[in-house]
């Protein structure tokens, strides 16, 4: 994924996230849900990231990084419609302009 130039002048860019990403992405969400004022259980949020960064039938994560710092995350499952029996895709981001 190409990256972009940030309005701090460092280029951000997508990494994606394998399990051994598990506790950045898990404090990335923990972040926005706080944020946002949504409940957090810990045991739940991890132990699906964990099923969603070791099942790619399931989707992916990327971490959105600026050099080493992580400054957000995209995370892309996959569903089944059965309006056009058809599978699709939803996507989720938390970037530091849509989350603080």
């Amino acid at each position: 994924m190409p990256s972009h130039e940030s309005t701090l002048g460092d280029p951000a860019h997508f990494a994606p996230a394998w399990a051994d990403a598990l506790e950045a992405l898990l404090a990335l969400v923990r972040e926005y849900y706080a944020f946002d004022g949504i409940p957090f259980d810990d045991a739940a949020v991890r132990r699906g990231l964990a099923e969603l960064l070791t099942d790619a039938s399931l989707g992916g994560a990327w971490i959105i990084r600026r050099g080493d710092d992580a400054i957000g995350y995209f995370v892309l499952t996959y569903g089944f419609g059965s309006g056009h029996f058809q599978r699709r895709a939803s996507g989720t981001s938390c970037t530091p302009c849509s989350c603080g």
